[in-house]
């Protein structure tokens, strides 16, 4: 692999698992709300700087969560 490629490389990020994220699909099984409510949550407490985005494994697949600071 020659430098210009591992120059790509490094700039993928990579996605984390992180066990304490919590999901969606989580915040809907505990309160009830819907699901574009509970995507609007998770937005805004990202976007008020109350939480992070992070990556949350589900199964075979990498969920977006949010982890609180």
């Amino acid at each position: 692999m020659n430098a210009k490629q591992k120059k790509l490389l490094d700039s993928v990020p990579v996605k984390k698992h992180d066990p304490d994220g919590v999901t969606v699909q989580m915040i809907i099984d505990r309160t009830g709300w819907s699901h574009a409510h509970s995507c609007h949550y998770v937005q805004e407490k990202i976007k008020r700087g109350e939480a992070m985005a992070c990556w949350y494994k589900d199964g075979m697949r990498m969920v977006k969560a949010m982890k609180l600071k």
